[in-house]
């Protein structure tokens, strides 16, 4: 079974939701399933070719769908990459290495290469806390880093 759900029945209805959120996303989008070091890891891409990269990094317990209501906002101005957190009930690997180490920096710099992105902007709510050692592994790739203080409406977990 999957370590992030409590059950296999509860991983089949987080997923079917997710995939019913997707087909509703509210700007024109690529949603793609990428090679990392830590497997695969899906990310929604939209806005512009041409504009800057936005890396959108959801918190714990979430995945891109989080980011649905403000993402028609940044794909004006940005070339947006809602990324699915690695070890979270998204579509991207079920690892989580630990927080100690450069695993999640490295991640970050796998997806940074798969998209020839030399630098962006990064917005993160609380899990994207385990990003900032991608600056300092390398700072030339990170314009800026917000952290998001945005909440989960409602209680629980999940199945």
């Amino acid at each position: 079974m999957n370590p992030i759900f409590k059950s296999s029945e509860g991983e089949r209805l987080v997923r079917e939701r997710y995939q019913r959120f997707l087909e509703h996303w509210p700007v024109p989008n690529e949603q793609l399933h990428i090679p990392t070091t830590q497997g695969s890891t899906f990310v929604v891409v939209s806005g512009p070719k041409e504009a800057p990269p936005l890396l959108l990094l959801h918190g714990s317990a979430a995945n891109s769908a989080m980011w649905m209501g403000d993402v028609r906002i940044f794909a004006r101005a940005f070339r947006v990459y809602c990324i699915d957190m690695i070890g979270e009930p998204g579509f991207s690997a079920a690892v989580r290495p630990s927080l100690r180490s450069d695993a999640y920096a490295v991640w970050l710099d796998d997806v940074f290469a798969h998209f020839s992105i030399d630098s962006a902007s990064i917005v993160g709510s609380m899990k994207a806390m385990t990003v900032p050692p991608a600056e300092s592994l390398a700072p030339e790739t990170c314009f800026g880093f917000q952290v998001s203080a945005k909440s989960n409406r409602g209680s629980g977990s999940a199945s």
